[in-house]
């Protein structure tokens, strides 16, 4: 393999990961000041926001029902988990 085309190679494939992070960073950009962008924005603010305060609230019982469970290790770490997503589970759950 001839060194040239290799450097060749590297320096056409940085151009192309430089031309593509400066068209997602445009389109990005020209998205956040559109109207319907922010409204994206905000919708998905809000929903995370909610299911932040559902998770909040949630998360006592859920512990408490938990520490009440008699069962192996293995599934108590599981719902350890699963308590400290609760808000991820949630966000997903609602989008």
């Amino acid at each position: 393999m001839d060194t040239g085309e290799a450097a060749t190679g590297w320096s056409e494939l940085w151009g192309e990961l430089i031309e593509a992070f400066d068209f997602l960073s445009s389109g990005l950009f020209s998205l956040i000041w559109q109207p319907w962008g922010q409204i994206q924005i905000a919708t998905l603010l809000g929903v995370l926001g909610v299911t932040f305060l559902i998770a909040r609230r949630i998360e006592p019982v859920f512990e408490k029902w938990v520490r009440g469970l008699e069962t192996n290790r293995r599934t108590m770490r599981a719902y350890a988990i699963l308590l400290r997503r609760l808000h991820l589970v949630f966000f997903c759950a609602s989008t």
